[in-house]
């Protein structure tokens, strides 16, 4: 925070409360999050400057038995967490073990683009917030922390932490941040980022630095970035950034660079508009600490938003957010690889749940990243219509339906695919919750890449359970379960090349059908000594198989098999005390 001045510290003040049975939000002040300004619409309270120092030691112990090999390990580390002031804090850890952190979601992607996972581990999620720097591209960021402690450079496991060190504090209008974090072994990284950022009022400017060493690759990964936000009048936001990245490997340099621009207007009268675009070159890479789905684009689109609250008192809807949105993607060479017109519709009901109902129209296009650089594909034209609605608890029953019909493959809109999941969740009183539902998804005309120019067609099932509880057992204890069981049928439809046209032209290399088997099973017990003291108990089992060759298995096969699974299988018991000094 601020230091303040003659004793006196200014915040802004936002209260907000919503009935979740009939979804009605009052806040004061008449702010929202839903629109272009927020934050600067929070009411400015003076209080009083107090000071209070911290400084903590949480050392932990933690014990992992692996039941597949029959061994076991012990781990100790410690947490360190330094406030002196309101103005400056440090967090540290040293040989951190994140075997109690809630496990990912299951995904089975055979596509070219990176998975994004959002972080679930403490200490890369709070007080994280003055590393964001997005590039406006889905998940898009400079800092993503999930590269530290992931899949180590020899490609064999992922990397232990040896340590990370995190900054923050303000000086007058700036505020800083600093991170840090050491692999352990050879094939281990070390990671830093530093960030400044300075307030003009109406203004704000900023500077990120990465950098990544790859002692094991012989590469140095170097980015810069540079972002604005401004607020040239009290309707209009415009954020840009540019960025620049260095990578040094075997004594040769590679550079690019990139630059997003987005302007947001605000019309009154629930009328919104938004430009945006985007530029990276080929040379541009973030992703050794950062997240960018691909570089090597140039990105447009214009959107119009609507928001209407004026409904009949007898609708079932509170109110209506329409975006309309046309777009362009261009590889920087010029190659089409879309021409999207998208409609967008965000609902709240009377009685709580939320609706979105989401069309994209699709042009005919080029897929340049299907091969992994053997060609460029041109596929028709497509189409994708998406629902989703989310009901809040009304006595013991919530749940969400989700809903998508989409067009791809070769036959483009010929081929139609759906995909549904339905979770309903039984509350048995406040401290108890259960959910299981299913997930069923058909894509009739699914391209998978096999090597080089070479790409199979399938007709493609998948079957998966989601399913868990969680239980808070008094006021100290909790337990909760999470399973995932997925199983995947693709009967193989033929094999093709891709010409030097773009075009698929069948050929008779061989591509087999493709089943995968996944299951995913966390048991977790958490029970709280003192405030932020813990012992936890988890349980944690799961596995995936990929067959090359499934003779008439079936999804619903292949479903039942997953939860057979066991690659891995362990047990951890781990024990952290916080001591306040």
């Amino acid at each position: 925070m601020r230091h303040g001045h003659d004793g006196k510290r200014v915040v802004g003040l936002y209260l907000d409360r919503v009935v979740a049975a009939t979804g009605e939000r009052d806040a004061w002040p008449v702010a929202s999050y839903q629109r272009a300004r927020f934050l600067s619409d929070f009411r400015r309270v003076k209080l009083a400057r107090y000071h209070q120092s911290l400084l903590a030691v949480t050392p932990y112990v933690s014990g992992v038995y692996d039941n597949v090999h029959g061994r076991s390990r012990l781990t100790e580390g410690a947490d360190i967490f330094w406030k002196p002031n309101g103005q400056f804090q440090l967090t540290a850890t040293l040989n951190p073990d994140f075997g109690e952190v809630e496990s990912d979601d299951l995904v089975v992607n055979f596509g070219a683009t990176e998975t994004y996972y959002s972080d679930k581990r403490p200490f890369f999620t709070e007080n994280q917030g003055i590393f964001d720097f997005g590039l406006l591209d889905d998940n898009s960021q400079l800092v993503y922390t999930r590269r530290v402690g992931g899949p180590a450079d020899d490609g064999h496991g992922v990397s232990s932490i040896n340590g990370a060190v995190k900054l923050n504090g303000s000086v007058g209008g700036t505020s800083y941040g600093l991170l840090a974090a050491d692999e352990a072994g050879a094939d281990g990284r070390r990671f830093s980022a530093a960030r400044l950022v300075h307030d003009f009022g109406t203004q704000s400017l900023g500077l990120m630095l990465t950098d990544v060493d790859h002692p094991w690759l012989g590469r140095d990964a170097r980015v810069v970035g540079i972002d604005d936000h401004w607020h040239p009048t009290a309707r209009v936001t415009v954020a840009a950034n540019v960025v620049g990245s260095d990578i040094a490997q075997d004594g040769r340099h590679a550079r690019g660079s990139g630059a997003t621009l987005l302007v947001d207007a605000d019309h009154g009268g629930g009328w919104r508009e938004q430009w945006a675009a985007m530029h990276f070159n080929r040379g541009l890479q973030v992703n050794d600490f950062g997240y960018l789905a691909r570089n090597d684009l140039n990105y447009a689109h214009w959107e119009v938003r609507k928001r209407d609250t004026d409904l009949p008192a007898d609708s079932i809807y509170n109110s209506h957010d329409w975006h309309v949105r046309v777009d362009a993607l261009d590889d920087t060479r010029g190659l089409n690889l879309r021409r999207q017109f998208r409609v967008l519709r965000d609902s709240s009901l009377r009685n709580g749940a939320t609706e979105e109902v989401q069309l994209n129209v699709n042009s005919a296009a080029w897929d340049d990243l299907l091969t992994r650089g053997h060609g460029a594909l041109f596929l028709p034209p497509t189409f994708d219509l998406f629902y989703k609605y989310i009901t809040p608890r009304h006595g013991a029953l919530a749940y969400k339906l989700v809903a998508e019909s989409l067009s791809g493959g070769l036959a483009g809109n010929r081929s139609v695919g759906y995909d549904v999941e339905f979770i309903p969740t039984l509350y048995l009183g406040d401290s108890f919750n259960l959910y299981a539902g299913p997930y069923y998804e058909h894509q009739p005309d699914w391209l998978v890449w096999q090597h080089d120019n070479l790409i199979g067609r399938f007709d493609e099932h998948t079957l998966e359970l989601l399913a868990g509880f969680d239980w808070s057992i008094g006021s100290r204890q909790e337990l909760r379960m999470k399973l995932e069981g997925l199983g995947l049928d693709a009967h193989i439809r033929g094999a093709y090349r891709v010409a030097a046209n773009g075009r698929a032209v069948a050929c008779n290399d061989p591509v087999g059908n493709l089943g995968v088997r996944n299951m995913g099973l966390q048991v977790r017990y958490r029970y709280q000594l003192a405030p932020l003291s813990y012992l936890y108990v988890v349980y944690a089992r799961g596995g995936y198989v990929m067959d090359d060759y499934v003779q008439d298995s079936g999804v619903r096969n292949m479903f039942e098999q997953s939860f057979s699974l066991r690659s891995d299988e362990q047990l951890l018991v781990k024990l952290d005390y916080r001591f306040d000094i």
